[in-house]
């Protein structure tokens, strides 16, 4: 089997892992390894951080998935998936590309934002937000008007680059409901199915050849929220510290990525973060047509 690439890592899977664009970088070792096997039911030493996870002195965490799976991942290399159902289904996968690529970032001392992530021009922008704010479909929207899509779920932060703040090019397909893949007018080749009865898929937008495969600089995060009578649609910029405890908010949270950086490393990642890039609030109208217009909207800003 190939190996695959995601986030500059090469990664050698003994699972196919059709989201991922194949390895045509050069011929190192795999930087990541997934293999299948049977787990114990605990670390030796772990402690419980979550129902889910647990994490040992040593910082390998396990994430048991009931009616999935069990991962344990050690030292930002190794994941071991302990399957429940065939574990070519898509369910193991989504956890794959979700919590636990968070844990691989988090052992690798990178930053897992809860966001999609686009390129516009040469510069990477982020859009975060809580669940069902059309993270995913103002993407899209954006990938079919030419703008790369760089990651979905879980966008990758190098915090600490020298040149500034980087995003790792992550997975390059969109997860949309049925009803946005609709609204967009997706075509059904090419799919993938996101999670055994759910009306949800994932969507490769663009041609694979001319994907994101190289770190790019991340210029701003939008968190994105509906437009309501208490709120009218706008750009609201945070400034100081606001940006950093937005920052903070976003990343996938410790108790389930058994994040082992310090608050003190945490707090010079996100102050950097927050001191080079615009993070503000993008407040728009409810609706699959308001993500066409929060489009254009984010085109000019990005232009600006």
């Amino acid at each position: 089997m190939d190996d695959a690439f995601l986030c500059g890592w090469r990664i050698r899977s003994a699972l196919p892992l059709p989201e991922l664009l194949p390895w045509r970088g050069d011929g190192r070792a795999p930087d990541v390894e997934i293999c299948v096997g049977a787990d114990a039911d605990a670390l030796h030493d772990g402690v419980h951080v979550s129902p889910l996870l647990q994490i040992d002195r040593h910082g390998a965490a396990r994430l048991s998935i009931e009616r999935v799976a069990s991962y344990i991942v050690r030292n930002g290399r190794e994941v071991t998936i302990d399957p429940r159902i065939d574990p070519s289904l898509p369910d193991v996968r989504v956890f794959l590309f979700g919590t636990v690529l968070g844990l691989l970032c988090r052992q690798r001392g990178l930053l897992p934002l809860r966001a999609a992530c686009v390129a516009i021009g040469d510069k990477a922008i982020a859009l975060a937000g809580a669940a069902g704010r059309g993270k995913s479909t103002a993407a899209a929207c954006l990938a079919l008007r030419g703008h790369p899509l760089v990651a979905d779920s879980v966008c990758v932060i190098d915090p600490f680059a020298s040149v500034g703040p980087l995003v790792l090019p992550g997975v390059h397909y969109a997860g949309l409901w049925q009803s946005a893949a609709d609204a967009l007018a997706l075509p059904e080749n090419g799919r993938l199915p996101n999670r055994r009865g759910q009306a949800k898929y994932r969507y490769p937008i663009g041609d694979r050849d001319r994907l994101p495969t190289t770190p790019m600089p991340l210029a701003a995060v939008y968190v994105l929220e509906w437009a309501n009578r208490a709120r009218q649609a706008a750009v609201i910029d945070l400034h100081g510290a606001q940006r950093a405890v937005m920052f903070r908010r976003l990343l996938l949270p410790r108790r389930t990525t058994g994040g082992r950086e310090s608050d003190a490393q945490l707090f010079r990642a996100t102050a950097i973060l927050a001191n080079r890039c615009r993070v503000a609030h993008l407040v728009q109208e409810y609706g699959f047509s308001a993500a066409r217009a929060t489009s254009t909207l984010l085109e000019s800003l990005a232009s600006a």
